[in-house]
Parts: C-alpha cells; sequence; structure tokens
C-alpha cells in the first residue's frame, strides 16, 4: 500500500515538474501550506486553507497574467511568497 502510494506521488510530481516547471511545481506544493500554517491555529484549519489558498491564488495569478502579458507561473510563485510572509505576520500578531 505504502510503495503504491509513494510510487503515485513521485509519478505525479514528476508530471508537474515536467509540465509546470520546477519553481512552479514546488511553490505550489510547499507555499500554500506555509501560508495557511502561520495564518490558522489547527491543523484542521490548514488543510482547509492550503488547497484553498493554493487554487485561487493560481486562478487568480492566471488571470492577471493573461491581462498583463506576464509569466504565469513566476507570478504564482511570487503571490505565495507574498502570502506565506502575510500569513506569518498574522500569526505573530496573534501571539
Amino acid at each position: 500500500w505504502d510503495l503504491g502510494l509513494h510510487a503515485w506521488l513521485g509519478a505525479s510530481l514528476a508530471l508537474a515538474i515536467h509540465a509546470g516547471g520546477l519553481m512552479y511545481a514546488f511553490g505550489c506544493l510547499v507555499l500554500p501550506a506555509l501560508a495557511a500554517r502561520g495564518a490558522c491555529r489547527t491543523v484542521r484549519g490548514q488543510l482547509v486553507a492550503a488547497p484553498v489558498i493554493a487554487g485561487v491564488t493560481a486562478l487568480a495569478m492566471a488571470m492577471v497574467a493573461d491581462r498583463w502579458d506576464l509569466p504565469p507561473g513566476q507570478l504564482t510563485v511570487a503571490m505565495l511568497c507574498g502570502l506565506v510572509v502575510v500569513g506569518r505576520g498574522i500569526g505573530a500578531l496573534r501571539r
């Protein structure tokens, strides 16, 4: 069971890197979770917030990139980095 799951995750990540590039694939995997970790108090909140952050950011930045003729992958990763900083700031303000 574990071997199949790990093989599936590895293949999915390899296809994501091939299709979108290393920076975009890594950014969309790690940065939404970091932003949610800083902003949410519970693990349940993080599990809900991280995919929402990733999806909304990717969609919004794809529209912005199309409108202003910018590279969508780099723009999405830059916005996710900004959201990590905002999430950390929210977490620091709560303490």
